[in-house]
């Protein structure tokens, strides 16, 4: 078997294995879910509280 075969069935594994620990991407790592927690008690801005018509007021210089 070539290396190119090789490759492509890792990547099949991995990816069977990644849809069978999470079918919809939403899980996420301790690691992450602190991450996200600090994000959201530290100057995070909501989705639904940016005026996206007009963005240009919440970039930075």
């Amino acid at each position: 078997m070539s290396k190119m075969k090789y490759q492509i069935l890792a990547y099949e594994f991995i990816k069977r294995m990644l849809f069978a620990w999470d079918p919809d991407y939403t899980k996420v790592t301790e690691q992450e879910r602190e991450k996200i927690a600090h994000a959201e008690s530290s100057s995070f801005i909501d989705e639904d509280e940016i005026d996206w018509d007009n963005i240009e007021e919440y970039l930075l210089d």
